[in-house]
């Protein structure tokens, strides 16, 4: 008998989490025990890439700020499951609550996936009426568990999908001048400024030296005035949105994510399928993928950052060879495929 499994998301932007959410709903409709809808609310600022979705996919879709759509999600999670006669609702975590109280009231099974380390939350009562997280990361796990969430959390590690993913082969000569490069949403917790503020530093060892920013997002406009304050302007370059087989990648050579608390690090993820260097955050999930590396940062030493970023310049041909001899193993662990077999052996066991 076929399960029908109702996914929802709101979004503010298309980044690596809806790409994610995109392409486990394509893998789980490969399987005929299960039928997907997705409910994608999207905000006025983004439009959801429709072409994307296999039709096997039934989608919702509906454009909401998130303040509207926590009003509105209750009736529409309602209809929906009525409609189409849901099994199991998978919800996010932003409008958590008024979705699985629809689907509870209807008896529906709910298990909720959290896509972020909690910091904006003290407890666990959004999840009152779920049976089940899914935590994309050990890390949130151990977050869910701090603001006091009792019930059963299932670890399923994020993937990427490798259909159609380039790996570009490098064409630079040894010892030749390093691009580091910056790939994220532009939001304040990713840290796109301390990319810029090392680069000030680094630029004056290295006056050759060349730092990129893909991604857009609030604080493009203070990282242009903080690049042109600094005269970076020759050195620094906002590059906009980036797919993930844009030709400007096969130029870029250290990928640096100095976020916050990542909750797992796809585009880290990427960047060692592709055999780039990595210097990361020393947080959330990336110690979890890049065990014993040592080109990890503590969380909240810019100093670190610095010398770690120096020191893959300095080493890049050594670096890169542990990172390629990382890709295998990345690949196994972390494809597409993999996610789904998990999310899929889950939801037919509910």
């Amino acid at each position: 008998m076929q399960k029908k499994i109702l996914i929802t998301w709101w979004s503010s932007s298309l980044g690596g989490a809806e790409e994610s959410i995109i392409d486990l709903s394509n893998y789980l409709s490969e399987r005929k025990k299960i039928k997907v809808i997705l409910l994608f609310i999207e905000s006025k600022k983004i439009v959801f890439p429709k072409n994307k979705l296999k039709k096997e996919v039934k989608l919702y879709n509906f454009s909401f700020s998130l303040p509207i759509y926590k009003i509105l999600s209750f009736f529409i999670v309602l209809w929906i499951c009525l409609k189409e006669n849901i099994d199991i609702v998978n919800v996010n975590y932003r409008a958590v609550v008024p979705e699985s109280f629809a689907a509870k009231l209807l008896g529906k099974e709910v298990v909720s996936t959290v896509r972020a380390v909690l910091i904006d939350k003290n407890n666990s009562r959004c999840f009152a009426f779920t049976d089940m997280i899914i935590a994309i990361s050990n890390s949130v796990a151990i977050r869910l568990r701090e603001i006091g969430y009792l019930k059963g959390i299932r670890i399923i590690y994020n993937g990427i999908c490798l259909k159609n993913f380039e790996i570009f082969k490098n064409s630079k000569k040894i010892g030749s001048e390093k691009s580091f490069y910056f790939m994220a949403r532009l939001v304040k917790w990713k840290r796109p400024d301390w990319f810029i503020k090392a680069a000030t530093i680094i630029n004056k060892e290295n006056p050759n030296s060349k730092f990129i920013i893909f991604g857009e997002g609030p604080e493009r406009k203070s990282l242009e005035k903080m690049i042109s304050e600094n005269g970076l302007k020759d050195h620094v370059k906002l590059e906009g949105f980036v797919s993930k087989n844009d030709p400007r990648l096969k130029n870029c050579d250290i990928c640096v994510l100095p976020s916050y608390i990542e909750p797992f690090g796809k585009v880290i993820v990427e960047a060692i399928i592709r055999g780039k260097v990595v210097v990361a955050t020393k947080s959330g999930g990336i110690p979890e993928i890049l065990r014993n590396y040592d080109l990890l940062f503590e969380r909240d030493n810019f100093e670190d950052l610095v010398n770690k970023m120096k020191k893959a310049y300095a080493n890049f041909d050594y670096y890169q060879s542990v990172t390629l001899e990382m890709q295998k193993d990345m690949i196994k662990k972390f494809r597409m495929e993999r996610v789904a077999e998990d999310y899929y052996n889950l939801f037919v066991s509910l």
